[in-house]
């Protein structure tokens, strides 16, 4: 007689249809509640920085760097390792979970190491953040494999629901311990708090149970796929971090603190696309044998995205003072000019983020490998000569120049993975910034500028490139809403095959 467990544990083949409704119902699920956490979050963040300051986010900001590159240990993405496997078994989330534990120790062993030297470059409270930090980058490790069951299982609803709380109530408490006078520490709890949540909601709500079902071939399978996905992250880590470890290095706590609300600003665009970004990973793994459809899926999610994250990087080029105002207050108006250019960065790694979800999918993680050590080569001594130079807007140039020539071998070396036209992907959205461009520069030299009040301008610039979108594309915008519309309409009552 079969297992039950193990019967339970197999994905389902969903039919094709059901499948394309169920990504799109998925994917509305966790972008309401994601959407709906990451803007109050985004809110409470806007409310840190406002009691907070510079100095203490630049001291909390320079342990997390060093956090973060610590957490290169465990950038085998045992979690996407299961999630883009064809199939699934006991043997192979009871590996991952004692893998991931190993990482977890190791990456606590060297934190305990460093732990010394920053006592000595930053004092006591820099050491203590770093131990803590760890710590809970610990959890999450482990917490990476129920992640992986319930994104298998299609249990979008339940993810949002999780993700909502293990997001904005650290946040809310981290707010009221601001308010109380904590300083920093209300941020290393608040990340404490997440990581603890994170792993123990999600063991709770995937039904996932340790049974010690550990198995060689397990690991080879896992390592198979996480061995290149080690050098693309690890790589990639580097790059997403080395800007402000060079800054807070050579620049120091203010700097790193100006720095690290630019990029919070830059990568708003990140945290509410991520739930599309976990759903298509999941999709494109599906598919990956059907060129056709995964083409097609790959096509409609970029079309949308470019349109959105262009708009924001529009407004923050064209109206980077009057962003910063608006959000955090003048204390923060300094990071203008690295926000300018990092508004490059907010537009266009997005699409890059699509392009390494494609080629995971695909298992072609060797091409990200080799594209994030190029960038690597790029932003590591470009940032570290910038930052040694005192030029803090130097480090945002590097950022920029970086990411887009990621963005640039990612299109160059996937084409072969999904047939896409990245010409009409971004023509449209190009022309609306220049115009949007145009528009504002023609507005400030007639000094009509006047009659818009500084904090308006960056709605009135994300207005203008909406507006100009849709009159330059109607009849491509109703295609593709009418093909989701179409997916939607799908009977769900079908049954999948036995």
């Amino acid at each position: 007689m079969s297992n039950p467990e193990d019967e339970s544990s197999d994905t389902p083949q969903e039919p094709p249809d059901r499948l394309g409704r169920r990504f799109l119902v998925g994917t509305f699920q966790l972008g309401v509640g994601t959407t709906a956490a990451a803007l109050a979050n985004v809110a409470i963040g806007i409310l840190l920085a406002r009691i907070l300051g510079p100095e203490e986010f630049g001291l909390f900001a320079f342990a997390f760097v060093i956090c973060e590159l610590i957490g290169i240990v465990g950038a085998f993405s045992l979690g996407n390792a299961l999630i883009q496997s064809r199939d699934e078994s006991p043997e192979l989330y009871d590996t991952a979970l004692v893998m991931s534990l190993g990482l977890a120790i190791v990456s606590l062993l060297i934190a305990a190491a460093i732990a010394p030297f920053l006592f000595r470059a930053r004092g006591s409270e820099a050491m203590q953040f770093l131990l803590i930090l760890t710590a809970g980058r610990s959890l999450v490790l482990l917490a990476q494999v129920p992640r992986a069951k319930l994104e298998r299982s299609l249990r979008y609803g339940r993810v949002t629901t999780l993700t909502m709380l293990e997001t904005t109530l650290p946040n809310v408490i981290a707010l009221g311990l601001a308010w109380l006078g904590w300083g920093a520490w209300a941020l290393v709890a608040r990340d404490l708090l997440v990581s603890a949540l994170t792993l123990s909601l999600e063991t709770w709500s995937s039904g996932y149970r340790f049974r010690a079902s550990l198995s060689r071939p397990a690991a080879q399978q896992l390592m198979t796929f996480a061995r290149p996905m080690f050098v693309s992250r690890a790589i990639e880590i580097l790059v997403m971090r080395s800007d402000k470890l060079a800054v807070g290095a050579f620049l120091g706590n203010v700097a790193i603190g100006l720095i690290d609300r630019a990029r919070f600003v830059a990568d708003i665009g990140l945290f509410v696309m991520r739930p599309v970004e976990r759903a298509s990973l999941n999709l494109f793994s599906r598919v990956q044998d059907d060129l056709t459809r995964l083409s097609r899926a790959y096509e409609i999610v970029n079309y949308f995205l470019v349109r959105a994250m262009f708009a924001g990087g529009c407004v923050l080029l064209l109206t980077p003072s009057e962003t910063l105002e608006l959000l955090f207050g003048k204390e923060w108006i300094g990071a203008a000019p690295a926000l300018r250019w990092l508004a490059v960065h907010a537009a266009v790694f997005p699409v890059f983020s699509m392009i390494k979800v494609l080629v995971i999918a695909r298992n072609r993680v060797v091409r990200l490998a080799r594209i994030s050590a190029i960038q690597a080569a790029l932003l590591i001594p470009g940032t570290l000569i910038a930052a040694w130079l005192g030029s803090f807007e130097g480090v945002a140039v590097v950022v920029a120049l970086t990411t887009l020539s990621g963005t640039a071998l990612g299109i160059l070396w996937s084409r072969d993975l999904a047939s896409v036209s990245y010409r009409q992907l971004f023509g449209v959205p190009l022309a609306a910034g220049v115009l949007s461009a145009g528009m504002l520069f023609a507005i400030v030299l007639t000094d009509a500028n006047q009659f818009v009040p500084p904090l308006a301008r960056p709605f009135a610039v994300g207005g203008a490139f909406v507006a100009l979108v849709l009159a330059m594309e109607p009849r491509r915008i109703r295609r593709e809403l009418g093909y989701l519309r179409t997916q939607l309409a799908l009977d769900d009552s079908a049954k999948p095959a036995s």
